[in-house]
């Protein structure tokens, strides 16, 4: 049966739109509004399992989780055609209609068209034949039927598909210049140390801007005023880090951040969106907080080898990510589960922990679909999910330490947990699982073809219940779990394994901390601690991926940087090191188009690194690695 896996909502996305006119809104948090009509033209008989989302053969959409939803699953197999249509509104010159969609599972993508109805006279103005599994916001500019009165109506037509959600619909006149503040892009809680500040903006006005002028101030006392340039086109996003940078001390302070004007002179038309503001905490004693995406998936599950590779290989490509995948047994008939019957007793504890409803699903530090129940669908989570859960920081440093394996094939492993400040963990379990990274067959051991898995569950310590913590464990006093794992050494491959180690609270399911040996268990010995941020910068996520190249990406020698700006400026290249530290600093000429440059990094060690470039319309990031 298929599965409904609805999106993670916790990054931000265009909901809400404000704008000077509001002709028509609904965001179906209160059910579907008396004024939208519902029409059932097909007359088909829902799927058994959709009549327990309230459809039958005369209702075509139905409110689900604050959601309008609509489905084209039927028995028999057939083609939808329900509609859901908006009241008349008069349209007028830069009236947009907006509106967010998503699939129900990827696998089984709904199409829909959206048609102007006048009278009798229905016309198809936008379609859509497979809606995205990401939460997804869309626009229409309605200019051309402008002096026109009219409904809107949303039509799924789609053929044995699955389910269609629409949200927030809303219809407006646009302001000419009109650039919303959404929010202060830093986090809430952070260490001391040098930042940027960071503005996320919008534009909600159909007028072509080229400039804005930003100003932030920290407890009420003005600090910079930066002109960026941009070129958003209506609706899009941007987020903008000012030159100078915020020493951020211990205590809590307030941040503000204005837009004071665009292109240079011209008032912004609606004041009540040009601020944001944030309380920030900055304490001492914090680490970074490392998150943990677990993944339930099958080697009988054909979705799974279509989703479960490219979720982990980007999981893991994400600096404070750590994956983990339950190999389980989707079909108990017809293929070897070697992996499943090798952790069967683990897997299944942990499978029933969260209560999967469907394959493959995924938890991001202990949390799947909070709407539903089970996980999310891996589809469905996109790379600023990742970073989201990963920019964040914790007062609990985990430790793990292993000795190598003895002649008896055992491992030692030994895990301390230090809170910085005193900890309560009523209902709070202390968790180590040992992974293996890299599995090859040369036949696919099951019946979806996949032959290479990575960071694959194997064993976990002493079981998959873990470790009862106490109650309260005070500031600065450590506790500590040693436990011995004897190795199967004719199965898994020692230079493979590596332990995780994770804090998670039973009661909300929430993971407050993880942790990864970067050494395998082969190796000799190994501590691996969080990273303590006192007075270090941590480097701030850069949600706009910008035309940034770095080359090559292993050298001894230099890299090669390639940027292309909107305007000449100044600008910054910074270097981390992967305990989040920034280690080099330089200045640079950004021409207008394109500039080239090298940095020389042939004195750092052997690792992995990330160069970082910001200015005051551009932020960018990649990886590369030094080799000796």
């Amino acid at each position: 049966m298929r599965k409904l896996f609805t999106l993670l909502l916790s990054f931000a996305f265009l909901a809400g739109i404000q704008a000077q006119t509001n002709l028509f809104s609904a965001d179906f948090e209160s059910g579907m509004p008396s004024t939208i009509t519902l029409e059932d033209r097909d007359g088909q008989e829902p799927y058994s399992g959709m009549v327990n989302y309230g459809f039958n053969s005369t209702i075509p959409w139905v409110v689900f989780s604050g959601f309008a939803m609509s489905h084209s699953y039927y028995t028999p197999a057939g083609t939808s055609d329900d509609w859901m249509i908006l009241p008349e509104v008069t349209i007028q010159e830069n009236t947009y209609l907006t509106w967010d969609a998503f699939v129900g599972n990827p696998s089984y993508p709904d199409g829909y068209s959206i048609y102007l109805i006048e009278g009798s006279t229905e016309t198809e103005i936008f379609s859509i034949a497979e809606e995205n599994g990401d939460y997804t916001s869309r626009k229409l500019n309605l200019s051309d039927y402008a002096g026109r009165t009219a409904k809107i109506a949303f039509v799924n037509n789609s053929t044995d598909m699955y389910v269609l959600f629409i949200d927030n619909i809303s219809i407006d006149v646009l302001n000419e210049f009109d650039y919303k503040v959404l929010e202060v892009a830093n986090p809430g809680l952070m260490a001391e140390g040098e930042y940027g500040i960071g503005a996320t903006i919008q534009n909600v006005g159909y007028g072509t801007v080229s400039k804005v002028k930003l100003q932030y101030t920290i407890n009420d006392t003005l600090t910079t005023v930066h002109n960026f340039p941009v070129n958003l086109g209506v609706f899009e996003t941007k987020t903008v880090y000012f030159w100078r940078k915020w020493n951020a001390t211990l205590g809590t302070h307030s941040i503000e951040i204005e837009l004071i004007n665009v292109n240079d002179s011209i008032a912004d038309a609606n004041a009540a969106n040009d601020k944001a503001n944030k309380s920030v905490e900055v304490k001492s004693g914090l680490t970074k907080r490392m998150s943990l995406f677990e993944v339930g998936t099958s080697v009988t599950c054909p979705p799974c080898a279509t989703y479960v590779p490219p979720y982990l290989e980007m999981v893991d490509s994400i600096h404070g990510a750590i994956s983990m995948a339950y190999q389980g047994e989707y079909n108990p008939s017809g293929s070897n589960h070697p992996m499943y019957n090798f952790s069967k007793s683990a897997v299944d504890t942990r499978i029933s922990y969260y209560g999967l409803q469907g394959w493959p699903s995924t938890w991001i530090n202990g949390i799947g679909d909070e709407e539903e129940g089970g996980g999310l669908h891996p589809g469905n989570v996109t790379e600023y999910d990742v970073y989201a859960n990963t920019d964040t920081v914790s007062y609990i440093n985990l430790c793990i330490e292993h000795s190598g394996i003895n002649a008896s094939n055992e491992a030692s492993i030994n895990v301390k947990l230090t809170s910085y400040e005193d900890l309560n963990l009523a209902n709070a379990k202390l968790r180590i699982a040992v992974v293996e990274n890299d599995i090859e067959y040369s036949t696919a051991p099951g019946s979806n073809g996949e032959k290479h898995f990575t960071s694959v569950m194997r064993y976990m310590l002493p079981n998959a219940t873990g470790t009862d913590l106490p109650t309260t464990i005070a500031a600065n006093t450590p506790f500590e779990v040693t436990e011995t794992v004897t190795l199967d050494l004719e199965t898994v491959e020692a230079e493979n394994l590596h332990v995780i180690a994770f804090i998670q609270d039973d009661e909300t399911q929430e993971i407050l901390q993880a942790n990864i040996t970067e050494s395998a268990l082969s190796a000799t010995s190994g501590t691996h601690c969080n990273w303590l941020l006192n007075n270090v910068e941590l480097p701030q996520e850069i949600t706009e991926v910008v035309d940034f190249i770095v080359y090559p990406t292993t050298t001894s020698s230099l890299v090669t940087i390639e940027i292309n700006s909107d305007d000449k400026e100044a600008g910054v290249l910074n270097i981390y090191n992967q305990l989040g530290q920034r280690i080099s600093t330089q200045t640079i000429a950004l021409n207008k188009g394109l500039t080239k440059t090298q940095v020389n990094v042939s004195h750092l060690p052997e690792g992995q690194y990330i160069l970082e470039t910001i200015s005051g319309s551009i932020a960018g990031r990649s990886k590369f690695q030094v080799i000796k």
